[in-house]
């Protein structure tokens, strides 16, 4: 024998809509949201001072959630004059206003005299922990450390180049 049960609409006691774990449902460990923030604004920085060169805010769903930030960066660090042919970079990642990254000594250094560049995709992930709900904020900075400068998102032939950050919200 089957049952059915049909309603137009449930409700909580107070009268709002109920959430899964309302109705006894247990979602821990699964995914609630994701979205995709996406930058193709071409930067040049030229200062071995730290530069924000992309943020973004994400507002979780629930208030206790575990955020996963996926990123994948467009940069690209460069020297082509003189002795010194370091190209290499620095970027750092916050989360919530929490260092997640550091990277130091990215690119490419030319020990011989023609000059060097480098250009390349990083890939990162990191996880921030939500107590609150409230919207935490993702922030990219880079700096030339050794380098004459650092492009973000270097517009030069073919297409233009995007960097991605994924966030995907999970149940806690």
């Amino acid at each position: 024998m089957t049952s059915i049960i049909k309603v137009d609409q449930i409700q909580t006691a107070a009268g709002s809509t109920p959430t899964a774990a309302d109705l006894g449902i247990n979602t821990t460990g699964n995914v609630i949201h994701t979205e995709m923030f996406t930058n193709a604004q071409d930067q040049d920085v030229q200062t071995n001072s730290w530069t924000q060169v992309w943020t973004f805010s994400y507002t979780p769903k629930l208030t206790n959630s575990k955020l996963i930030f996926s990123s994948s960066i467009d940069l690209r660090g460069q020297r082509s004059s003189g002795g010194n042919h370091d190209a290499r970079f620095d970027y750092r990642i916050y989360t919530g206003g929490n260092l997640q990254f550091y990277r130091s000594n990215c690119g490419h250094y030319d020990y011989g005299g023609s000059g060097a560049w480098h250009k390349g995709n990083f890939v990162d992930n990191c996880q921030y922990i939500n107590t609150n709900g409230s919207a935490v904020t993702w922030t990219l900075n880079i700096k030339t450390a050794g380098s004459a400068g650092v492009r973000f998102n270097e517009i030069s032939g073919g297409t233009n180049p995007n960097s991605t950050c994924v966030v995907t919200e999970i149940a806690g």
